[in-house]
Protein backbone atom coordinates (compact mmCIF):
# COMPACT_ATOMS: atom_id res chain seq x y z
CA UNK A 1 0.00 0.00 0.00
CA UNK A 2 1.21 3.43 -1.58
CA UNK A 3 0.24 6.74 0.87
CA UNK A 4 1.35 10.28 1.08
CA UNK A 5 2.52 11.49 4.47
CA UNK A 6 0.29 14.24 5.71
CA UNK A 7 2.40 17.94 5.61
CA UNK A 8 5.72 16.43 4.52
CA UNK A 9 6.54 17.89 0.60
CA UNK A 10 6.79 14.76 -1.98
CA UNK A 11 6.99 12.25 0.74
CA UNK A 12 5.91 8.67 0.79
CA UNK A 13 5.41 6.20 3.17
CA UNK A 14 5.05 2.48 1.83
CA UNK A 15 5.21 -0.26 4.56
CA UNK A 16 6.60 1.62 7.50
CA UNK A 17 9.37 2.89 4.80
CA UNK A 18 9.89 7.15 4.36
CA UNK A 19 12.37 9.19 2.54
CA UNK A 20 11.73 12.79 1.14
CA UNK A 21 12.42 13.68 -2.59
CA UNK A 22 16.01 15.97 -2.61
CA UNK A 23 15.64 16.72 -6.35
CA UNK A 24 13.85 14.59 -9.30
CA UNK A 25 13.70 14.93 -12.64
CA UNK A 26 11.11 13.18 -15.05
CA UNK A 27 12.24 12.93 -18.63
CA UNK A 28 9.98 11.40 -21.38
CA UNK A 29 12.39 8.84 -23.98
CA UNK A 30 11.65 6.25 -26.54
CA UNK A 31 11.59 2.91 -25.59
CA UNK A 32 13.16 0.61 -27.77
CA UNK A 33 14.29 -3.36 -28.51
CA UNK A 34 17.49 -4.10 -30.16
CA UNK A 35 18.05 -7.09 -33.25
CA UNK A 36 21.19 -9.06 -33.71
CA UNK A 37 21.80 -10.65 -37.11
CA UNK A 38 21.24 -13.89 -35.54
CA UNK A 39 17.97 -12.19 -33.85
CA UNK A 40 17.01 -11.69 -37.87
CA UNK A 41 18.53 -14.46 -39.92
CA UNK A 42 18.20 -17.61 -37.84
CA UNK A 43 15.34 -18.92 -39.46
CA UNK A 44 13.01 -20.26 -36.70
CA UNK A 45 11.91 -24.69 -36.99
CA UNK A 46 9.96 -25.01 -39.91
CA UNK A 47 10.32 -21.46 -41.60
CA UNK A 48 12.19 -20.28 -45.06
CA UNK A 49 15.62 -19.45 -45.01
CA UNK A 50 15.96 -15.46 -45.45
CA UNK A 51 17.96 -15.92 -48.16
CA UNK A 52 21.20 -13.88 -48.77
CA UNK A 53 22.53 -11.83 -46.11
CA UNK A 54 21.88 -8.36 -46.00
CA UNK A 55 24.33 -7.76 -43.21
CA UNK A 56 27.50 -9.63 -44.42
CA UNK A 57 30.07 -7.49 -42.21
CA UNK A 58 28.51 -8.29 -39.35
CA UNK A 59 29.21 -11.17 -36.89
CA UNK A 60 25.28 -12.84 -35.53
CA UNK A 61 26.17 -11.06 -31.93
CA UNK A 62 26.30 -7.66 -33.40
CA UNK A 63 23.39 -5.11 -33.46
CA UNK A 64 21.94 -4.70 -36.50
CA UNK A 65 18.98 -2.86 -35.77
CA UNK A 66 16.66 -1.05 -33.15
CA UNK A 67 13.13 -0.41 -33.20
CA UNK A 68 10.82 2.13 -31.24
CA UNK A 69 8.09 0.22 -29.49
CA UNK A 70 6.92 2.37 -27.15
CA UNK A 71 7.54 5.71 -24.78
CA UNK A 72 8.72 5.96 -20.71
CA UNK A 73 8.96 8.44 -18.50
CA UNK A 74 12.38 8.03 -16.64
CA UNK A 75 12.77 9.50 -13.21
CA UNK A 76 16.21 10.91 -11.57
CA UNK A 77 16.38 11.53 -8.14
CA UNK A 78 18.00 11.93 -5.06
CA UNK A 79 16.54 10.35 -1.82
CA UNK A 80 17.35 10.42 1.69
CA UNK A 81 15.85 9.01 4.74
CA UNK A 82 15.15 5.01 5.57
CA UNK A 83 16.63 3.95 2.42
CA UNK A 84 16.66 -0.36 3.37
CA UNK A 85 14.06 -1.52 1.22
CA UNK A 86 14.83 1.02 -1.55
CA UNK A 87 16.13 -1.62 -3.99
CA UNK A 88 15.82 -2.67 -7.55
CA UNK A 89 11.99 -3.39 -8.77
CA UNK A 90 10.44 -1.53 -6.07
CA UNK A 91 7.44 0.78 -7.15
CA UNK A 92 8.31 4.38 -6.11
CA UNK A 93 4.48 6.64 -6.08
CA UNK A 94 5.93 9.81 -8.15
CA UNK A 95 2.91 12.47 -9.04
CA UNK A 96 0.18 9.74 -8.21
CA UNK A 97 2.19 7.48 -10.71
CA UNK A 98 3.98 4.16 -10.02
CA UNK A 99 8.05 4.46 -10.74
CA UNK A 100 10.06 1.17 -11.23
CA UNK A 101 13.33 1.58 -9.60
CA UNK A 102 16.09 0.22 -12.25
CA UNK A 103 19.32 2.04 -10.35
CA UNK A 104 20.31 3.06 -7.54
CA UNK A 105 23.73 4.27 -5.60
CA UNK A 106 23.89 4.62 -2.05
CA UNK A 107 25.62 7.79 -0.52
CA UNK A 108 28.60 7.44 2.13
CA UNK A 109 26.27 8.66 4.53
CA UNK A 110 23.71 5.70 4.13
CA UNK A 111 20.72 8.46 4.66
CA UNK A 112 21.05 9.69 1.12
CA UNK A 113 20.78 7.66 -2.43
CA UNK A 114 20.31 8.55 -6.41
CA UNK A 115 17.54 6.40 -8.03
CA UNK A 116 16.85 5.90 -11.71
CA UNK A 117 13.39 4.66 -12.01
CA UNK A 118 11.03 4.03 -15.27
CA UNK A 119 7.47 4.01 -15.91
CA UNK A 120 5.70 2.63 -19.54
CA UNK A 121 3.28 4.91 -21.32
CA UNK A 122 0.48 3.60 -22.84
CA UNK A 123 0.80 0.54 -25.29
CA UNK A 124 4.13 -1.02 -26.47
CA UNK A 125 5.17 -3.79 -28.53
CA UNK A 126 7.05 -6.92 -26.98
CA UNK A 127 10.40 -7.93 -28.82
CA UNK A 128 8.55 -11.05 -30.61
CA UNK A 129 5.87 -8.61 -32.12
CA UNK A 130 8.31 -6.65 -33.74
CA UNK A 131 10.19 -9.30 -35.05
CA UNK A 132 7.06 -10.79 -36.67
CA UNK A 133 6.16 -7.45 -38.27
CA UNK A 134 9.88 -7.34 -39.55
CA UNK A 135 9.51 -10.67 -41.07
CA UNK A 136 6.30 -9.88 -42.60
CA UNK A 137 7.74 -6.68 -44.49
CA UNK A 138 10.62 -8.92 -45.52
CA UNK A 139 8.49 -11.66 -46.77
CA UNK A 140 5.03 -10.43 -47.57
CA UNK A 141 2.68 -13.40 -48.21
Amino acid sequence: MIRRLPKIRNSIEVEAMSYVFLRKDIQERPLTVSFTKDDLMTPLAGQISFGPDPFPDRRGNEIVRTEIVGRELVLSATLEGDLNHIHLGTVLAVDGEGFIVTNTTLHGDARTCDIVATRRIGQSETKAQVLKRLIRARFPH
